[in-house]
């Protein structure tokens, strides 16, 4: 009945909080939700958007309906907060880089002011010695670290764009698929209504005909 009304797009509450999310998070005792809780965590999430209206949704009792043109504008608002999100996650980890630089940085002035220590005391060439000894294993020992910091680097990213085109393949495999569906819903919709018009346009002849026989 709801459908007939004009709200086409349905989603079981809980299928539709997991898709939406990113508007309104889920809290961490999620596993433990009611049918109630998920429904009205979805209401949460339209009320969000602004779309908790009448005319843009109807909220069932296991399933959320959408009018056909609310859900393209659903969609948008869901990129846009995944996008932020994105922001977010980059910002945090350019400020990560820059403080392992200002450490490196802190470290190097440590051991240009150990040296300058040592040459003091006399004994040039022994300390020379120990200085290029000790900035040889530091240099070892830095450059282990390094190795180690650049493939926990390439470990987090091979990571982080495995974790983006897996977002962007579901994002817009699921957005291609759901537009598919919708699409062959509102063609059955026109093909229902083009069939009631043919109809009542025979019956309507038909009366005609009648009436001029009688």
């Amino acid at each position: 009945k709801i459908r007939k009304a004009g709200y086409p797009v349905r989603w079981p509450h809980k299928a539709f909080v997991l898709k939406f999310q990113s508007i309104v998070p889920l809290p961490k005792h999620f596993d433990r939700f009611t049918p109630a809780d998920w429904k009205k965590h979805a209401h949460s999430i339209l009320k969000e958007v602004g779309m908790d209206r009448k005319d843009a949704m109807q909220m069932g009792t296991t399933r959320v309906f959408l009018k056909a043109d609310a859900y393209p504008t659903l969609e948008k608002r869901r990129l846009a907060y995944m996008r932020k999100s994105a922001i977010v996650a980059q910002a945090v980890g350019r400020a990560y880089l820059r403080r392992v630089r200002l450490f490196r940085t802190g470290k190097a002035m440590m051991i240009q002011r150990a040296g300058r220590a040592i040459l003091d005391r006399g004994n040039l060439f022994l300390l020379w010695c120990d200085v290029n000894r000790a900035r040889l294993e530091e240099e070892r020992r830095l450059k282990a670290e390094q190795d180690a910091f650049l493939a926990e680097q390439a470990r987090e990213r091979e990571a982080l764009e495995s974790a983006v085109t897996a977002v962007h393949r579901e994002m817009w495999g699921d957005y291609d698929r759901e537009l598919a569906g919708l699409d062959a819903e509102l063609e059955l919709i026109l093909r229902q209504h083009r069939e009631q018009q043919r109809i009542a346009a025979l019956a309507e002849e038909q009366r005609l005909e009648e009436e001029r026989l009688a």
